[in-house]
């Protein structure tokens, strides 16, 4: 059985889009609401907006990404700052491709393997797109974009 994973104490990366009024930030994938929030949060209500995350980043990543050598993606993770290894796999995919430099040598020397699109770049911005477009449409859902006479209806509660 492998251990717990330990959460870094927030998933802020510093880039911060919720100040220029986004309801979903743009660097950690939360809500502006629980950032506001964040330091008064229950540990157990931290660990939920951690799981959301790293669920919607397992859903997006894994379709673009996979581990081509292991050894060498052991290597990469090597080199990290103590915080990022204890993450979920998914979200240390996700990590690397948010932080990696975009050289031709980036591939090979990481061990992964684009699955569709090769150029990081583009990768990057794609994957950081259907990310962002998750977590809005689970916080349109969660927090009702929706016309309040329509809400119950579309949701599955009709009358």
């Amino acid at each position: 059985m492998s251990p717990p994973l330990v959460l870094a104490k927030s998933p802020c990366v510093g880039l911060c889009s919720t100040s220029l009024g986004d309801l979903v930030c743009r660097g950690c994938l939360r809500y502006a609401h629980e950032i506001t929030d964040w330091n008064g949060y229950a540990e157990a209500l931290k660990n939920q907006v951690w799981a959301r995350i790293t669920q919607h980043t397992e859903i997006i990543i894994y379709q673009h990404l996979r581990i081509r050598d292991p050894e060498r993606w052991q290597i990469t993770q090597s080199l990290w700052p103590e915080r990022w290894l204890h993450q979920h796999p998914a979200y240390r995919l996700w990590t690397w491709l948010r932080t990696a430099p975009a050289l031709e040598t980036a591939w090979e020397n990481s061990g992964l393997q684009a699955l569709q699109i090769q150029d990081l770049d583009t990768l990057r911005k794609t994957v950081r797109e259907e990310l962002l477009k998750l977590a809005q449409a689970q916080w349109d859902y969660a927090y009702g974009r929706y016309p309040s006479a329509n809400c119950s209806a579309q949701r599955g509660n009709s009358k």
